[in-house]
């Protein structure tokens, strides 16, 4: 991550809020605050891809997380559990969403076969545990690498980098600038080895 750039609108949803039943702390009923309802970040990375992130949890609106991959190959959305790819999916009728969508909306589990082993072998325990099974095995790789001594999956400078987007972000808001991402490696990220978070074998 080299550089970001975030703009918020205006702060009333909170507000709002607190003025409802639902509300657990009256103290703050009629409290101004900063952040605003919906907060959008732009990240561009050192090979040119862009990172897309926002906040969005104070306005009405249906749950999701909006988790979309994109390339040049095709697209992956959750949202809408959809799978798009250009070889295959691809016509002049994609122009006319209403007529084309429902082809495609739901059709992930067509692609069942390439999820990693873990996934695929998923029991209830493990998807009840959180988050539809990420939490399980989010820490389940963490105590891996504590029990063997292996990397952990996300290190320090992960950590450090994803944690200043928060601060730098606010910068970007109050300077209405564009920020620098700092590098806590110190530009060692150009010869370290690139590494899975999971292993898609075991």
């Amino acid at each position: 991550m080299v550089k970001l750039v975030t703009m918020a609108s205006k702060a009333k949803g909170l507000e709002e809020f607190s003025y409802l039943d639902e509300n657990p702390d009256k103290a703050l009923q009629g409290q101004k605050f900063n952040q605003g309802d919906i907060v959008k970040t732009l990240i561009t990375c050192e090979n040119g891809e862009m990172i897309s992130l926002t906040l969005d949890t104070t306005l009405p609106k249906y749950y999701s997380r909006e988790f979309t991959v994109r390339g040049t190959k095709g697209l992956a959305c959750q949202e809408s559990n959809m799978i798009f790819l250009e070889e295959k999916h691809y016509s002049h009728e994609f122009w006319e969403p209403k007529k084309t969508i429902g082809k495609y909306l739901n059709n992930a589990d067509e692609y069942y076969d390439y999820l990693p082993y873990f996934w695929k072998n998923i029991n209830d325990l493990q998807r009840k545990s959180g988050h539809g099974g990420m939490d399980y095995f989010m820490l389940a790789e963490f105590a891996k690498a504590i029990q063997t001594g292996v990397d952990m999956p996300i290190d320090v400078y992960d950590a450090a980098a994803w944690m200043s987007i928060t601060a730098l972000s606010a910068i970007a808001i109050q300077e209405n600038r564009v920020v620098e991402v700092p590098d806590f490696t110190r530009g060692k990220w150009v010869s370290r080895e690139p590494k899975d978070v999971i292993n898609f074998d075991e």
